[in-house]
């Protein structure tokens, strides 16, 4: 027997011990998860909740984030906040909503889902989607066994709601969307200003001093933070 199941196991015992009653889930670009952890927790602070809990998630490009907010109505803030002030918007790329954290299982995922598809009006058609890492199940076998039995019209294309089952190893996050309710940061930022001049950005760029000062205030890369959890365990020997 490999060691690859034990490896993905003791992921998912990592994973259930980080953080198992998220609602949000933020995808960040791969080595900075640290940051984007930072910049989440700065982010809704600014929109009403200062008292959030926000970690990574063991997974490369991923953070959780528990919001007092309702999840649907702390996008909606982001949102407001991406249109006014998107410099803000660093390393979070995409924000997902989520209603439900369950442990991944057929039998759970299709629980779960039933259970709030009810948000699903007799005249609305569906979509499951499915967005899984570190887990053996078939997107088939769980787009079959949650579709099955929703009573509604299908329609991949266009759906007025999706059932969105986000699948993180141990933990699965389970929501009823609109396709506007997850937050992309890079369709937002299309075509927004930049961070507004300060004062001191505006003074002659040829001078000595101002040539002295874009030398010091030119960003550094950010220090790439060690192994995330998961790449320590998969890539344990």
């Amino acid at each position: 027997m490999t060691e690859r199941p034990f490896r993905l196991l003791r992921l998912w015992m990592a994973l259930l011990m980080v953080l198992s009653d998220f609602n949000l889930i933020v995808t960040t670009s791969r080595g900075y998860e640290n940051d984007g952890c930072s910049e989440v927790w700065f982010l809704l602070g600014e929109i009403g909740d200062e008292e959030s809990i926000v970690e990574t998630s063991g997974i490369s490009g991923l953070v959780l984030a528990k919001t007092l907010l309702d999840p649907f109505h702390a996008i909606k803030g982001l949102r407001e906040m991406l249109n006014e002030q998107p410099w803000e918007f660093r390393y979070s790329l995409r924000f997902i909503p989520v209603e439900v954290v369950v442990p991944t299982g057929l039998a759970e995922i299709k629980k779960a889902s039933l259970r709030i598809s009810s948000r699903i009006l007799e005249n609305e058609t569906f979509r499951v989607t499915v967005e899984k890492r570190h887990t053996g199940l078939s997107r088939k076998e769980i787009i079959e066994a949650v579709a099955e039995h929703i009573d509604r019209k299908v329609d991949l294309h266009n759906p007025d709601k999706i059932v969105l089952i986000e699948i993180l190893g141990g933990l699965t996050g389970v929501s009823v969307i609109k396709q506007g309710d997850i937050l992309s940061v890079a369709k937002g930022k299309a075509g927004k200003p930049r961070a507004p001049q300060t004062d001191r950005q505006q003074t002659d760029p040829n001078s000595p001093k101002s040539q002295d000062r874009k030398a010091e205030e030119t960003p550094k890369s950010p220090k790439k933070p060690e192994k995330t959890l998961s790449e320590t365990i998969l890539n344990d020997p």
